[in-house]
């Protein structure tokens, strides 16, 4: 979910195409998990596809029974055929937009975009997982930044618990019980433990 008005939406993914027209990029999808995993995690997450960009199906057949690909899901092929083709699969963000991930393992992730950075919530879930991030984090220079003329006040005001009651009762709780809940306990406390081990190497 943009947290834009429907019209400003439209404004923002009409500029994603058109930078995909001018870069001649074929797949150009937001960034969800490039930033949070450190870089060549592309995924189909929100993406703008171009069907006449590459013979996608011809490119997916040459390449299908390839035994360097080593991934587990359609993300993980194409972010490989991104590394071992020509074919131009690229990430963006859209400056001064904020973005909601709904569907996270610990609960609704919220980017705040920036310029050059994306801001993540501080919350223990956050912070312990490997595969989040918390607080403010660069983003990689090969992430094209698209400036649709959006201002931070453009942005719906947010009010947490409304908006979480009414997309999912299951997400009117904290994010900790939320991952307790979907991911048990022990789970929890394993990425709790590898999270202390890491800062423990460092």
């Amino acid at each position: 979910m943009f947290c834009l008005p429907v019209n400003k939406i439209i404004t923002i993914l009409s500029e994603v195409q058109a930078v995909a027209a001018k870069k001649g990029i074929g797949l150009f999808s937001l960034d969800m998990w490039w930033t949070i995993h450190g870089g060549d995690n592309w995924t189909f997450g929100i993406t703008y596809t171009d069907m006449s960009a590459a013979d996608w199906f011809s490119l997916i057949e040459k390449h299908f029974n390839d035994s360097e690909y080593e991934g587990f899901n359609l993300d993980s092929y194409f972010n490989y055929l991104r590394n071992h083709t020509d074919t131009l699969i690229e990430t963006f963000y859209i400056k001064n937009v904020d973005f909601i991930h709904w569907g996270g393992t610990y609960g609704p992730l919220h980017y705040k975009f920036r310029d050059g950075i994306v801001v993540f919530p501080y919350r223990l879930t956050y912070m312990i997982a490997n595969t989040l991030k918390s607080g403010t984090c660069k983003v990689s220079k090969e992430i094209y930044g698209i400036d649709a003329g959006i201002k931070q006040s453009d942005g719906m005001q947010l009010k947490k618990r409304k908006y979480l009651k009414n997309i999912s009762k299951d997400y009117d709780i904290s994010p900790l019980f939320f991952g307790i809940k979907n991911e048990g306990i022990n789970t929890i406390l394993m990425a709790a433990l590898r999270s202390v081990k890491r800062r423990l190497k460092k």
